[in-house]
């Protein structure tokens, strides 16, 4: 069975467009066929690879300083938890002492 091209192609890609890639241009023809034209290829000047280096050291030393945060949020997270256990013990203990010097002064009224 013979398929047309508007059966396996969605009616929105238009019929001709280019897409680059690494070995050249690729293009879709109006009349269905399809054409590659290696001179196409997109060379970049030898700067390009510097400007690309410094980008990478810089996304690097964004993601350590994002690490860096999120360590000091932790610890400080930790220490305010230390902070609410060691306030909640010191109520503990104070309730508990006071029920102690209640229950000595009932037995005394005794």
């Amino acid at each position: 069975m013979l398929t047309t091209r508007s059966e396996f192609l969605p009616a929105t890609v238009p019929t001709s467009s280019a897409k680059a890639t690494s070995l050249g241009a690729i293009s879709l023809q109006p009349s269905g066929g399809v054409t590659w034209r290696p001179e196409a290829i997109s060379t970049r000047p030898v700067h390009y690879l510097a400007d690309l280096d410094e980008g990478m050291e810089s996304v690097g030393g964004i993601m350590k300083e994002k690490e860096e945060e999120e360590e000091e949020e932790e610890e400080e997270e930790e220490e305010e938890e230390q902070q609410e256990e060691e306030e909640e013990e010191e109520q503990q203990q104070q309730e508990e002492e006071e029920e102690e010097e209640k229950e000595e002064e009932e037995e005394e009224e005794e």
